[in-house]
Formats: structure tokens, sequence, C-alpha cells
């Protein structure tokens, strides 16, 4: 199997880059790693075990597309529809949303001010996020999983 360096230089056509891990910058369901590429810093998402019978690869590209055009997500570097690795430009100062800091009111505003402009955005996004179908999706899959 190839090592991550391999797996960057492949997915961004750039053999001979200087890639750099910097380290796991943490996720739920994914692998995400802070890289160096050629002296810039980019975050590698590799999906986790599963993750392909949670999320629509085609739909989740088109939305973070979606998301980049209008600036409230990173440009998008690269994305695998067959093995979901994503690499994205990372957003130097940002905050990781915890659950403490997504509790503070002026976190909050600017969250909202994410969803509104998402919302009012004349683009659609591919889906429908239909939560209690997805809740039962997720229920089954755990089930079977054990």
């Amino acid at each position: 199997m190839k090592n991550l360096t391999e797996i960057i230089r492949e997915a961004l056509q750039l053999p001979n880059a200087e890639v750099k891990n910097l380290g796991i910058i943490g996720g739920m369901t994914n692998l995400n790693y802070l890289v160096s590429i050629d002296s810039r810093n980019f975050i590698v998402r590799v999906p986790g075990n599963g993750t392909d019978a949670l999320i629509n690869r085609f739909e989740e590209m088109q939305n973070l597309k979606l998301g980049s055009e209008l600036g409230i997500n990173p440009e998008l570097c690269y994305f695998n529809l067959e093995t979901g690795l994503k690499i994205t430009e990372k957003i130097e100062n940002a905050t990781i949303l915890t659950p403490v800091i997504a509790k503070k009111e002026e976190m909050m505003k600017k969250v909202a001010t994410i969803f509104r402009t998402l919302h009012k955005s004349p683009e659609k996004m591919t889906n429908r996020f239909k939560l209690f179908e997805l809740m039962d999706i997720y229920e089954q899959l755990a089930l079977q999983a054990g």
C-alpha cells in the first residue's frame, strides 16, 4: 500500500513535491492530517472505515465545490469520488469548532452568517438534508456493525 506522501503527490500530480506530515489534527469519523506541500499548508482527509456507507461522495464533492465558490469552505484542491480522499488548503488562523466554542454567542453569530450565505445563494446543494431519515439510516448502520 502507498504511504500518505505518495498518495498526496499522485493526487495533486506533483511527483517531486516536498511533502511533510505535520500531524493528525482530529476528526470524528476520519483521519485529518495537516501537511506542508512545498511550504504551503493543506488539510488531507482520509475517510474512516465505513464512512462510504454514510456519505454520498458525489453529493459531497458538489457541495464542497459550492461552498468554496461561496467563500464559506476552503479551496478544494483534490477529491477522489471512489476513496473519499480530500485535500483542501488550510485556512490559516482558523478555529476548530468544538462544543464549547460553538456555544459562544459570537461563534453562533458567525455560524448563522455562514448558513445565511448558503441558504440565500441562488445555487443549491445537490442533496436534501433530511435529519430523521438520516438518523434512521445511521441507527441501522450502527446496529449492523454491532
